[in-house]
Protein backbone atom coordinates (compact mmCIF):
# COMPACT_ATOMS: atom_id res chain seq x y z
CA UNK A 1 0.00 0.00 0.00
CA UNK A 2 3.03 2.39 0.84
CA UNK A 3 4.16 2.28 -2.98
CA UNK A 4 0.93 2.45 -4.01
CA UNK A 5 -0.31 5.58 -2.02
CA UNK A 6 3.50 7.04 -2.54
CA UNK A 7 3.27 6.56 -6.35
CA UNK A 8 -0.34 8.38 -5.85
CA UNK A 9 1.56 11.47 -4.25
CA UNK A 10 4.33 11.44 -6.52
CA UNK A 11 3.28 11.03 -9.92
CA UNK A 12 1.66 14.65 -10.14
CA UNK A 13 5.74 15.81 -10.23
CA UNK A 14 6.71 13.24 -12.75
CA UNK A 15 8.26 10.57 -10.76
CA UNK A 16 7.65 7.00 -10.71
CA UNK A 17 7.45 5.01 -7.96
CA UNK A 18 7.82 0.70 -7.96
CA UNK A 19 8.62 -1.72 -5.52
CA UNK A 20 10.79 -5.38 -6.63
CA UNK A 21 9.15 -7.70 -3.95
CA UNK A 22 12.23 -10.67 -4.12
CA UNK A 23 11.51 -14.12 -2.89
CA UNK A 24 14.11 -16.53 -2.77
CA UNK A 25 17.43 -15.09 -5.01
CA UNK A 26 19.96 -17.98 -5.68
CA UNK A 27 24.18 -17.93 -5.13
CA UNK A 28 23.62 -15.02 -2.67
CA UNK A 29 25.07 -15.09 0.71
CA UNK A 30 21.41 -14.86 2.09
CA UNK A 31 21.32 -18.09 0.09
CA UNK A 32 23.93 -19.83 1.69
CA UNK A 33 22.91 -18.67 5.09
CA UNK A 34 19.51 -20.66 5.02
CA UNK A 35 20.39 -23.56 3.59
CA UNK A 36 23.21 -23.97 5.74
CA UNK A 37 19.99 -24.38 8.71
CA UNK A 38 18.51 -27.53 8.64
CA UNK A 39 14.89 -26.07 8.78
CA UNK A 40 15.17 -22.71 6.55
CA UNK A 41 17.10 -25.26 3.95
CA UNK A 42 13.81 -27.12 4.10
CA UNK A 43 11.92 -24.28 3.65
CA UNK A 44 14.21 -22.88 1.01
CA UNK A 45 14.32 -25.95 -0.92
CA UNK A 46 10.08 -26.52 -0.46
CA UNK A 47 9.60 -23.08 -2.37
CA UNK A 48 12.29 -23.41 -4.61
CA UNK A 49 10.23 -26.32 -6.29
CA UNK A 50 7.02 -23.82 -6.69
CA UNK A 51 9.29 -22.17 -8.93
CA UNK A 52 8.45 -23.25 -12.34
CA UNK A 53 10.61 -20.97 -13.85
CA UNK A 54 13.35 -21.26 -11.76
CA UNK A 55 14.49 -19.47 -8.69
CA UNK A 56 15.62 -15.96 -9.16
CA UNK A 57 19.38 -14.92 -9.17
CA UNK A 58 20.70 -11.02 -8.82
CA UNK A 59 20.94 -10.76 -12.29
CA UNK A 60 17.49 -11.40 -12.78
CA UNK A 61 16.29 -9.06 -10.02
CA UNK A 62 18.88 -6.69 -11.14
CA UNK A 63 17.49 -6.76 -14.94
CA UNK A 64 14.59 -5.90 -13.16
CA UNK A 65 15.47 -3.23 -11.42
CA UNK A 66 17.20 -1.71 -15.02
CA UNK A 67 14.11 -2.09 -16.52
CA UNK A 68 12.29 -0.13 -14.25
CA UNK A 69 14.09 2.90 -14.35
CA UNK A 70 14.56 2.82 -17.75
CA UNK A 71 12.13 4.77 -20.70
CA UNK A 72 10.67 1.11 -21.12
CA UNK A 73 8.45 1.40 -18.03
CA UNK A 74 8.01 5.28 -18.38
CA UNK A 75 3.70 3.88 -17.90
CA UNK A 76 4.66 1.69 -14.88
CA UNK A 77 4.06 2.84 -11.18
CA UNK A 78 3.01 2.11 -8.14
CA UNK A 79 3.60 -1.68 -8.68
CA UNK A 80 4.45 -4.29 -6.96
CA UNK A 81 7.02 -6.40 -9.04
CA UNK A 82 7.61 -10.10 -7.86
CA UNK A 83 10.50 -11.74 -8.93
CA UNK A 84 10.36 -14.72 -8.19
CA UNK A 85 10.04 -17.79 -10.46
CA UNK A 86 6.25 -18.13 -10.38
CA UNK A 87 6.23 -18.78 -6.52
CA UNK A 88 3.30 -16.40 -6.14
CA UNK A 89 0.91 -17.69 -8.38
CA UNK A 90 1.58 -21.24 -7.41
Amino acid sequence: MFCRTAALEAKRDGVRINLLTPSLIADTPGASLIAADPFAGKMFEKAATLAHLGVADATDLAEAALFLAGPQSRRITGQAISVNGGISVG
